[in-house]
């Protein structure tokens, strides 16, 4: 298969994925700035493998994967503030779109280079599980992206990075564990449950979102009137 031809395959769960939860944003972003930070969170790949080899250089194998999460949140919560000042940020659901877009940007290049290490069958499972999972890791801070830009609330983004992060580790943990073939297969069931969790978290950000747009052209009419 050609590089090229990879490339597609890893790009099409991205697609699916993007379509899937944007499909609920009633005011579309503009594709160019949806299409730079897809860009940032790929770019994002480059300096996320550098750190995690030096810290596995440095202080083992060990050390980095219970950076991991962190590091690559870290990593896509970067891209997508490129963004947290630009005038098309204008309702709370955007923050949980971009978010989307930087997640999906940094699981492509992944994907890519998993695929040409590793073959393309692995976008079976990639495609389903591990890009799914970039996005949902992401709603954490995606919504707390939201929280400070419409709020004056502190450290909302930072709780939001540092759950994100977490859950990606358990994520890794379980997902690992179930698929090393050493008596973890057990792992699997909870590694079932807690996709199910996150998914449900990321239904609870976007029912949030709405309701804060609800509240936000709410005060906007009353402000008008007054």
């Amino acid at each position: 298969m050609t590089v090229a031809a990879v490339f597609v395959l890893a790009l099409a769960p991205a697609l699916f994925w993007f379509w899937f939860f944007a499909r609920r944003d009633q005011r579309p972003e503009p594709a160019w700035l949806i299409f730079r930070t897809f860009v940032w969170g790929a770019a994002m790949v480059i300096p996320a493998v550098l750190l995690e080899a030096g810290i596995s250089n440095i202080f083992g194998e060990l050390a980095m994967f219970f950076l991991v999460g962190i590091i690559e949140e870290g990593c896509k919560l970067i891209a997508a503030l490129s963004i947290a000042k630009n005038k098309e940020f204008d309702e709370p659901i955007d923050g949980l779109i971009y978010a989307t877009a930087a997640a999906l940007g940094f699981a492509t290049l992944e994907n890519f280079f998993y695929l040409l290490n590793h073959g393309s069958s692995l976008i079976l499972i990639r495609g389903p599980i591990s890009t799914l999972g970039h996005i949902l890791f992401t709603g954490a801070w995606g919504y707390a992206m939201s929280v400070r830009r419409f709020s004056s609330r502190r450290f909302v983004l930072r709780k939001g990075w540092l759950l994100a992060a977490l859950l990606h580790t358990i994520f890794n943990f379980l997902l690992l564990g179930a698929s090393a073939k050493i008596g973890l297969e057990w792992l699997l069931l909870p590694f079932m449950g807690l996709m199910v969790l996150m998914w449900r978290l990321m239904g609870a950000y976007y029912k949030k979102s709405v309701d804060d747009e609800k509240r936000h052209v709410q005060h906007a009419m009353d402000l008008v009137q007054k």
